[in-house]
Protein backbone atom coordinates (compact mmCIF):
# COMPACT_ATOMS: atom_id res chain seq x y z
CA UNK A 1 0.00 0.00 0.00
CA UNK A 2 1.00 3.57 -0.72
CA UNK A 3 -0.17 7.02 1.40
CA UNK A 4 -0.99 10.14 0.05
CA UNK A 5 -0.19 13.11 2.13
CA UNK A 6 -3.73 13.49 3.45
CA UNK A 7 -3.71 9.86 3.95
CA UNK A 8 -0.76 10.29 6.16
CA UNK A 9 -2.04 13.45 7.87
CA UNK A 10 -5.43 11.83 8.81
CA UNK A 11 -3.11 8.67 10.25
CA UNK A 12 -0.94 11.06 12.39
CA UNK A 13 -2.39 10.47 15.47
CA UNK A 14 0.50 11.33 18.25
CA UNK A 15 2.36 14.65 17.98
CA UNK A 16 6.01 14.64 17.45
CA UNK A 17 6.89 16.13 20.72
CA UNK A 18 6.11 12.70 22.29
CA UNK A 19 8.35 10.70 19.39
CA UNK A 20 11.09 10.11 22.02
CA UNK A 21 13.23 7.13 22.79
CA UNK A 22 15.78 5.46 24.76
CA UNK A 23 16.22 2.75 22.30
CA UNK A 24 19.80 1.32 22.32
CA UNK A 25 19.69 -0.54 19.06
CA UNK A 26 21.28 1.65 16.57
CA UNK A 27 19.64 1.69 13.47
CA UNK A 28 21.01 1.44 10.43
CA UNK A 29 19.67 4.36 8.20
CA UNK A 30 20.82 4.71 4.14
CA UNK A 31 20.16 6.94 1.67
CA UNK A 32 19.41 6.18 -2.04
CA UNK A 33 20.39 9.76 -4.70
CA UNK A 34 19.96 9.66 -8.41
CA UNK A 35 23.09 12.13 -9.43
CA UNK A 36 23.75 14.45 -12.02
CA UNK A 37 26.09 17.22 -12.76
CA UNK A 38 26.99 17.65 -9.09
CA UNK A 39 30.56 17.68 -9.35
CA UNK A 40 32.16 18.52 -5.57
CA UNK A 41 29.06 19.34 -4.26
CA UNK A 42 28.60 15.70 -3.88
CA UNK A 43 31.43 15.34 -1.37
CA UNK A 44 30.21 17.86 0.99
CA UNK A 45 26.88 17.00 0.77
CA UNK A 46 27.98 12.65 1.47
CA UNK A 47 30.37 14.56 4.40
CA UNK A 48 27.08 16.15 6.07
CA UNK A 49 24.82 13.16 6.29
CA UNK A 50 27.27 11.10 7.38
CA UNK A 51 28.10 13.15 9.93
CA UNK A 52 24.47 12.83 11.07
CA UNK A 53 25.34 8.86 11.44
CA UNK A 54 23.77 8.28 8.27
CA UNK A 55 25.41 4.43 7.94
CA UNK A 56 25.16 4.31 4.04
CA UNK A 57 24.76 6.39 0.83
CA UNK A 58 23.89 4.89 -2.33
CA UNK A 59 24.89 7.27 -5.32
CA UNK A 60 23.26 6.31 -8.78
CA UNK A 61 24.89 8.62 -11.31
CA UNK A 62 22.71 8.68 -14.16
CA UNK A 63 25.37 9.58 -16.75
CA UNK A 64 28.58 7.50 -15.61
CA UNK A 65 29.89 7.37 -18.73
CA UNK A 66 29.77 11.19 -19.49
CA UNK A 67 33.90 12.16 -18.47
CA UNK A 68 33.08 14.52 -15.42
CA UNK A 69 30.55 12.19 -13.95
CA UNK A 70 33.33 9.29 -14.03
CA UNK A 71 35.61 11.85 -12.42
CA UNK A 72 33.41 12.72 -9.87
CA UNK A 73 32.86 9.49 -8.68
CA UNK A 74 36.07 8.45 -9.18
CA UNK A 75 36.93 11.51 -6.12
CA UNK A 76 34.36 10.36 -4.32
CA UNK A 77 35.75 6.64 -3.88
CA UNK A 78 38.79 8.11 -3.01
CA UNK A 79 37.78 10.41 -0.49
CA UNK A 80 34.66 7.64 1.38
CA UNK A 81 34.85 3.98 2.62
CA UNK A 82 32.94 1.38 0.80
CA UNK A 83 31.42 0.43 3.78
CA UNK A 84 29.80 4.16 4.08
CA UNK A 85 29.37 4.89 0.20
CA UNK A 86 28.13 3.28 -2.69
CA UNK A 87 28.47 4.11 -6.50
CA UNK A 88 26.33 2.70 -9.07
CA UNK A 89 26.34 2.86 -12.42
CA UNK A 90 22.84 4.04 -13.51
CA UNK A 91 22.58 2.98 -17.50
CA UNK A 92 24.49 -0.63 -16.03
CA UNK A 93 21.61 -0.67 -13.28
CA UNK A 94 18.90 -0.43 -16.05
CA UNK A 95 20.12 -2.76 -17.50
CA UNK A 96 20.14 -5.86 -15.33
CA UNK A 97 18.46 -4.64 -12.11
CA UNK A 98 15.32 -2.75 -13.05
CA UNK A 99 14.03 -6.07 -14.62
CA UNK A 100 13.88 -7.12 -10.55
CA UNK A 101 11.13 -4.83 -9.62
CA UNK A 102 8.79 -5.07 -12.65
CA UNK A 103 5.90 -5.68 -10.18
CA UNK A 104 6.30 -1.99 -9.26
CA UNK A 105 2.88 0.06 -9.98
CA UNK A 106 2.98 1.38 -13.38
CA UNK A 107 6.24 -0.24 -14.19
CA UNK A 108 5.41 -0.45 -17.84
CA UNK A 109 4.72 3.47 -17.58
CA UNK A 110 7.86 3.97 -16.08
CA UNK A 111 9.91 2.08 -18.12
CA UNK A 112 8.60 4.01 -21.09
CA UNK A 113 9.21 7.12 -19.72
CA UNK A 114 13.08 6.57 -18.67
CA UNK A 115 13.94 6.32 -21.96
CA UNK A 116 13.27 10.09 -22.01
CA UNK A 117 17.00 11.42 -21.53
CA UNK A 118 16.73 14.58 -19.84
CA UNK A 119 13.26 15.68 -19.00
CA UNK A 120 11.87 15.95 -15.59
CA UNK A 121 9.27 12.85 -16.04
CA UNK A 122 11.99 10.76 -17.80
CA UNK A 123 14.64 11.62 -14.52
CA UNK A 124 11.63 11.24 -12.19
CA UNK A 125 10.82 7.45 -13.41
CA UNK A 126 14.39 6.74 -13.27
CA UNK A 127 14.68 7.83 -9.87
CA UNK A 128 11.93 6.12 -8.66
CA UNK A 129 13.47 2.92 -10.01
CA UNK A 130 16.08 3.05 -9.36
CA UNK A 131 15.10 3.99 -5.49
CA UNK A 132 13.23 0.73 -5.85
CA UNK A 133 16.51 -1.07 -6.92
CA UNK A 134 17.98 0.13 -3.74
CA UNK A 135 15.65 -0.82 -1.28
CA UNK A 136 15.70 -4.27 -2.82
CA UNK A 137 19.59 -4.72 -2.65
CA UNK A 138 19.33 -2.81 1.33
CA UNK A 139 16.89 -6.08 1.56
CA UNK A 140 18.76 -8.68 0.12
CA UNK A 141 21.71 -7.98 1.65
CA UNK A 142 23.54 -7.16 -2.14
CA UNK A 143 27.55 -6.87 -2.28
CA UNK A 144 28.95 -4.01 -0.76
CA UNK A 145 25.78 -2.68 0.81
CA UNK A 146 25.58 -3.83 4.54
CA UNK A 147 21.98 -4.22 5.81
CA UNK A 148 20.11 -0.91 6.41
CA UNK A 149 16.84 -0.80 8.81
CA UNK A 150 15.75 2.60 7.26
CA UNK A 151 15.84 4.27 3.40
CA UNK A 152 15.57 7.84 2.60
CA UNK A 153 15.07 8.67 -0.72
CA UNK A 154 16.80 12.31 -1.38
CA UNK A 155 17.78 14.33 -4.31
CA UNK A 156 21.62 15.99 -4.85
CA UNK A 157 20.12 19.70 -3.73
CA UNK A 158 18.35 18.62 -0.72
CA UNK A 159 19.29 17.89 2.87
CA UNK A 160 18.17 15.96 5.90
CA UNK A 161 17.87 18.52 8.71
CA UNK A 162 17.06 17.07 12.44
CA UNK A 163 15.47 20.01 14.05
CA UNK A 164 16.24 18.71 17.78
CA UNK A 165 15.26 17.23 20.80
CA UNK A 166 11.49 18.03 21.19
CA UNK A 167 10.96 18.55 17.50
CA UNK A 168 10.93 14.91 16.31
CA UNK A 169 14.79 13.71 18.13
CA UNK A 170 18.03 15.05 19.01
CA UNK A 171 20.14 12.74 17.17
CA UNK A 172 19.17 10.85 13.93
CA UNK A 173 19.74 7.26 16.00
CA UNK A 174 17.34 8.72 18.69
CA UNK A 175 14.57 9.49 15.75
CA UNK A 176 14.70 6.32 14.07
CA UNK A 177 14.72 4.07 17.36
CA UNK A 178 11.30 6.25 18.17
CA UNK A 179 9.86 5.35 14.80
CA UNK A 180 10.35 1.82 15.02
CA UNK A 181 9.42 1.64 18.71
CA UNK A 182 6.03 3.51 17.65
CA UNK A 183 5.46 1.09 14.96
CA UNK A 184 5.76 3.28 11.89
CA UNK A 185 6.93 2.13 8.73
CA UNK A 186 6.77 5.32 6.35
CA UNK A 187 7.87 8.89 7.13
CA UNK A 188 7.04 11.84 4.87
CA UNK A 189 9.15 14.94 6.49
CA UNK A 190 8.02 18.29 5.17
CA UNK A 191 10.39 20.31 2.60
CA UNK A 192 11.49 23.95 2.86
CA UNK A 193 12.90 25.91 -0.14
CA UNK A 194 15.50 28.04 0.07
CA UNK A 195 14.93 31.83 -0.07
CA UNK A 196 16.43 33.85 -2.19
CA UNK A 197 17.99 36.15 -3.09
CA UNK A 198 21.10 34.94 -0.31
CA UNK A 199 22.25 37.73 1.46
CA UNK A 200 25.97 37.93 1.57
CA UNK A 201 28.14 36.70 4.31
CA UNK A 202 24.69 35.87 6.70
CA UNK A 203 23.27 32.63 7.33
CA UNK A 204 21.04 31.13 5.00
CA UNK A 205 17.56 31.44 5.24
CA UNK A 206 14.31 28.96 4.44
CA UNK A 207 11.10 29.37 3.56
CA UNK A 208 8.51 27.38 5.44
CA UNK A 209 6.87 24.71 4.11
CA UNK A 210 3.03 25.82 2.93
CA UNK A 211 1.67 23.08 5.36
CA UNK A 212 3.86 24.38 8.46
CA UNK A 213 2.61 28.11 7.58
CA UNK A 214 -0.87 27.25 6.93
CA UNK A 215 -0.46 25.52 10.71
CA UNK A 216 1.11 28.78 12.10
CA UNK A 217 -1.06 31.49 10.69
CA UNK A 218 -4.69 29.09 10.24
CA UNK A 219 -5.71 28.70 7.24
CA UNK A 220 -7.25 32.45 6.73
CA UNK A 221 -3.99 33.88 7.26
CA UNK A 222 -2.06 31.97 5.20
CA UNK A 223 -4.46 32.47 2.29
CA UNK A 224 -4.38 36.07 2.51
CA UNK A 225 -0.22 36.09 2.95
CA UNK A 226 -0.21 33.76 -0.51
CA UNK A 227 -2.14 36.63 -2.05
CA UNK A 228 -0.17 39.32 -0.74
CA UNK A 229 3.37 37.25 -2.04
CA UNK A 230 2.39 35.70 -5.43
CA UNK A 231 2.04 38.13 -7.77
CA UNK A 232 1.86 36.66 -11.88
CA UNK A 233 4.68 33.95 -11.90
CA UNK A 234 5.94 34.52 -8.64
CA UNK A 235 4.73 32.11 -6.44
CA UNK A 236 5.24 31.10 -2.38
CA UNK A 237 7.73 28.60 -3.40
CA UNK A 238 9.16 27.52 -6.95
CA UNK A 239 9.59 23.59 -6.77
CA UNK A 240 7.63 20.72 -4.79
CA UNK A 241 5.69 21.22 -1.66
CA UNK A 242 4.85 17.55 -1.08
CA UNK A 243 8.47 16.36 0.85
CA UNK A 244 9.88 13.17 0.59
CA UNK A 245 9.94 10.18 2.65
CA UNK A 246 12.08 7.19 4.76
CA UNK A 247 10.64 3.44 4.60
CA UNK A 248 11.02 1.14 6.78
CA UNK A 249 13.52 -1.33 4.61
CA UNK A 250 11.57 -4.76 5.28
CA UNK A 251 8.26 -3.11 5.23
CA UNK A 252 8.52 -1.67 1.60
CA UNK A 253 8.05 -3.03 -1.31
CA UNK A 254 9.08 -0.38 -4.20
CA UNK A 255 9.24 3.53 -4.64
CA UNK A 256 5.88 5.19 -4.85
CA UNK A 257 7.67 8.18 -7.18
CA UNK A 258 9.87 10.46 -5.50
CA UNK A 259 8.26 11.37 -3.07
CA UNK A 260 7.19 8.28 -0.89
CA UNK A 261 7.27 4.46 -0.98
CA UNK A 262 4.61 1.61 -1.81
CA UNK A 263 4.52 -0.74 1.71
CA UNK A 264 3.88 -4.39 1.82
CA UNK A 265 0.55 -5.90 1.74
CA UNK A 266 1.27 -7.53 4.55
CA UNK A 267 2.92 -4.37 6.63
CA UNK A 268 0.46 -3.15 10.02
CA UNK A 269 2.59 -0.39 10.72
CA UNK A 270 1.56 2.93 10.41
CA UNK A 271 2.52 6.34 8.75
CA UNK A 272 3.14 9.73 9.73
CA UNK A 273 3.78 13.01 8.36
CA UNK A 274 6.12 15.24 10.41
CA UNK A 275 4.60 19.38 10.59
CA UNK A 276 7.17 19.87 13.37
CA UNK A 277 10.10 18.11 13.41
CA UNK A 278 12.92 16.55 10.79
CA UNK A 279 12.79 17.91 7.78
CA UNK A 280 14.40 18.09 4.34
CA UNK A 281 16.27 21.50 3.25
CA UNK A 282 15.51 21.86 -0.44
CA UNK A 283 18.51 24.07 -2.07
CA UNK A 284 16.63 24.94 -5.78
CA UNK A 285 18.13 26.82 -8.06
CA UNK A 286 20.53 28.59 -6.05
CA UNK A 287 21.31 30.69 -9.03
CA UNK A 288 20.24 31.51 -12.60
CA UNK A 289 22.45 29.38 -14.01
CA UNK A 290 21.31 26.85 -12.60
CA UNK A 291 18.06 27.19 -13.92
CA UNK A 292 18.97 27.71 -16.92
CA UNK A 293 21.44 24.61 -17.55
CA UNK A 294 18.80 22.75 -16.85
CA UNK A 295 16.11 23.81 -18.85
CA UNK A 296 18.69 24.52 -21.78
CA UNK A 297 19.22 21.09 -21.71
CA UNK A 298 15.78 19.54 -20.69
CA UNK A 299 14.61 21.39 -23.98
CA UNK A 300 17.06 19.25 -26.05
CA UNK A 301 15.53 15.76 -24.57
CA UNK A 302 14.94 12.77 -26.53
CA UNK A 303 11.68 11.35 -26.14
CA UNK A 304 9.78 14.81 -25.12
CA UNK A 305 6.10 13.19 -25.33
CA UNK A 306 5.44 11.95 -21.94
CA UNK A 307 3.92 8.84 -21.12
CA UNK A 308 3.52 9.46 -17.22
CA UNK A 309 -0.12 10.86 -17.56
CA UNK A 310 -0.53 11.55 -13.54
CA UNK A 311 2.94 14.02 -13.91
CA UNK A 312 2.30 17.56 -13.61
CA UNK A 313 5.43 19.40 -14.18
CA UNK A 314 6.06 22.62 -11.97
CA UNK A 315 5.60 25.88 -12.93
CA UNK A 316 8.98 26.93 -13.23
CA UNK A 317 9.55 23.74 -15.93
CA UNK A 318 6.42 24.98 -18.06
CA UNK A 319 7.19 28.75 -18.23
CA UNK A 320 11.11 27.94 -19.19
CA UNK A 321 10.50 25.62 -21.80
CA UNK A 322 7.54 27.53 -23.25
CA UNK A 323 10.16 30.37 -23.41
CA UNK A 324 12.84 28.81 -25.01
CA UNK A 325 10.47 26.75 -27.76
CA UNK A 326 9.41 30.21 -28.37
CA UNK A 327 12.45 31.75 -28.74
CA UNK A 328 13.99 29.11 -30.50
CA UNK A 329 10.53 29.25 -33.36
CA UNK A 330 11.87 32.77 -34.24
CA UNK A 331 15.31 31.91 -34.62
CA UNK A 332 16.72 33.89 -31.37
CA UNK A 333 20.39 33.16 -30.48
CA UNK A 334 21.46 30.78 -27.45
CA UNK A 335 22.91 33.78 -25.62
CA UNK A 336 19.57 36.29 -26.01
CA UNK A 337 17.35 33.07 -24.75
CA UNK A 338 19.92 32.49 -21.77
CA UNK A 339 19.48 36.04 -20.86
CA UNK A 340 15.96 35.65 -21.05
CA UNK A 341 15.94 32.55 -19.09
CA UNK A 342 17.68 34.68 -16.31
CA UNK A 343 14.95 37.46 -16.01
CA UNK A 344 12.36 34.74 -15.75
CA UNK A 345 14.30 32.64 -12.91
CA UNK A 346 14.64 36.54 -11.61
CA UNK A 347 10.91 36.56 -11.69
CA UNK A 348 10.08 33.13 -10.31
CA UNK A 349 12.83 33.12 -7.63
CA UNK A 350 14.06 36.40 -5.94
CA UNK A 351 11.91 37.83 -3.24
CA UNK A 352 11.56 41.71 -2.64
CA UNK A 353 12.55 43.53 0.71
CA UNK A 354 8.75 44.04 1.17
CA UNK A 355 7.76 40.16 0.45
CA UNK A 356 10.82 39.03 3.07
CA UNK A 357 9.37 41.74 5.28
CA UNK A 358 6.24 39.73 5.21
CA UNK A 359 7.68 36.33 5.77
CA UNK A 360 9.58 37.71 8.67
CA UNK A 361 6.44 39.10 10.24
CA UNK A 362 4.50 35.78 9.82
CA UNK A 363 7.42 33.85 11.61
CA UNK A 364 7.82 31.68 8.20
CA UNK A 365 11.62 32.45 7.80
CA UNK A 366 13.87 30.32 9.28
CA UNK A 367 18.20 29.88 9.40
CA UNK A 368 18.96 26.30 10.06
CA UNK A 369 21.28 25.48 12.48
CA UNK A 370 24.11 23.98 10.03
CA UNK A 371 27.94 24.44 9.54
CA UNK A 372 27.52 27.48 7.13
CA UNK A 373 31.32 27.12 6.41
CA UNK A 374 30.87 23.97 4.40
CA UNK A 375 31.45 24.66 1.05
CA UNK A 376 27.66 22.90 0.08
CA UNK A 377 25.85 25.62 2.11
CA UNK A 378 27.23 28.59 1.11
Amino acid sequence: MSFTLQEILDDGAIKPSVLISDSSKVNRVGIVTTVYRAQDALSYWSEYHLSLGISHIILIFDHLEDPYELATAQDLQSRFEPDVLTIWDGRELARTDWKTVANCPGYDQLLLAARSESSSFGVSARQSLNASAALLAAQNGKPGLAPLDWLLHLDQDELFYLEGRYRGGESLHEHFSTLKEHHFNCIRYTNHELLLPREPHMPLRFKCNPLVAANKLGKPGWTNLKKKIEKGSHGYFSGYTNGKSAVNVYSGSFAAGIHSWWLREESTGKAYTYVAGPSILHYRFQSGQDLIKKYMRMATSKGSENPMGSYQPLRAEREALDLINRLQGIGTDIKTIEEKLYELWTELSLFTARQVMLLEEAGLLFSPNIDQKIKYFV
